[in-house]
């Protein structure tokens, strides 16, 4: 468990935390008719540094997020996904890695950059704030919404549905909720099941 002032906040056991983001990802997919993304792979980096997170916004930035309230953001994605004439693609590795040089990434982190270049999903989590966020709702197990959410909004998206909610609490986004849920109850068969998969 990872303890920084105050509760002790669920922690994925190694290797588990990217894998739980890509299942939910493809469960969500399924349930959403999302073809695009029910084999997308998903690749987690935390960012333990406030200033870090800061220095990120450089990179997120071309996602078009508002800059007076990227502090307030526990977590963000990317899918290296580009507009074309013909509507969204989704580039191959080559031209994420040319991506990854334009967006900044790889100024703000080179390793980081080649290695999210090999997935489809890259998702950076705030961890000062995340357990800030935790500690204030008394919530252990908010990085598993936050991952939950982050990965809802890419099935959304290529299944043409706008759902989830951003700036609210897990319990109030009942779509991110419901799709937790289910998950556990129809894939894990319960939260024990659930917790021995993913959790130390």
């Amino acid at each position: 468990m990872r303890i920084k002032l105050g509760i002790a906040l669920a922690t994925f056991r190694p290797g588990m935390e990217a894998k739980f983001e890509e299942h939910i990802l493809h469960f969500a997919s399924e349930r959403n008719g999302s073809e695009a993304t029910k084999t997308w792979t998903c690749f987690v980096v935390h960012v333990p540094d406030a200033a870090d997170w800061v220095d990120l916004f450089t990179v997120a930035q071309f996602s078009h997020l508002d800059p007076g309230s990227w502090c307030d953001n526990d977590a963000y994605s990317t899918a290296w996904d580009e507009p074309t004439p013909s509507g969204w693609r989704h580039p191959d590795r080559p031209r994420r890695l040319e991506l990854a040089a334009r967006t900044g990434l790889t100024r703000f982190n080179a390793d980081i950059a080649t290695r999210a270049a090999k997935f489809d999903v890259v998702t950076f989590i705030n961890d000062p704030l995340q357990q800030w966020i935790a500690n204030l709702h008394k919530m252990p197990t908010y990085p598993i919404y936050v991952l939950t959410h982050e990965a809802q909004h890419f099935s959304d998206d290529w299944g043409n549905q706008q759902l989830v909610m951003d700036g609210v609490a897990p319990w109030e986004d009942k779509h991110v909720a419901a799709t937790l849920d289910a998950y556990i109850r129809e894939e894990c068969r319960g939260w024990t099941n659930f917790s021995k998969r993913y959790l130390l």
